[in-house]
């Protein structure tokens, strides 16, 4: 079945590409540019099959036409998918902590349980979950 898409923009004039095409009534686009075909930039893009294509196009293309609401929606993954995640890291980050101390973390129970040598009751039940559906207040 055809879909029927909606022009939404352009940077090329009137005709041409790039353009951004809407498919009303979902939340899909369609983007016109030009075709990627070195076989060095395609390697690059992760699972691309051979039923797929990619092109390329201006940011200001997407700045301009692009949806301008955010839409954040949550997708869980399965602990085995998360793990294999870690198999495909290729740089790694370091973060150098220089407070000597975080003034709100000592007003937290868990902080006087442990100066108080009692052992200390970590609620990662709700930890774990926060970090799953995201932030509270978080898009």
């Amino acid at each position: 079945m055809t879909r029927h898409l909606r022009k939404v923009g352009t940077n090329s004039g009137n005709d041409g590409c790039p353009t951004l095409y809407e498919v009303p009534g979902t939340d899909r686009y369609a983007v016109q540019g030009d075709r990627v075909t070195d076989p060095g930039e395609l390697t690059q893009l992760d699972n691309l099959t051979e039923e797929e294509g990619a092109v390329t196009v201006p940011r200001e293309l997407l700045a301009n036409f692009g949806p301008k609401e955010p839409a954040h929606v949550p997708q869980p993954i399965s602990f085995d998918d998360f793990a294999g995640m870690f198999s495909k890291v290729k740089h790694s980050a370091w973060r150098l902590e220089t407070r000597r101390r975080y003034a709100s973390d000592e007003e937290t129970d868990t902080c006087a349980q442990f100066a108080a040598g009692e052992p200390v009751s970590w609620d990662l039940d709700g930890w774990s979950s926060m970090t799953r559906t995201g932030w509270p207040g978080s898009s």
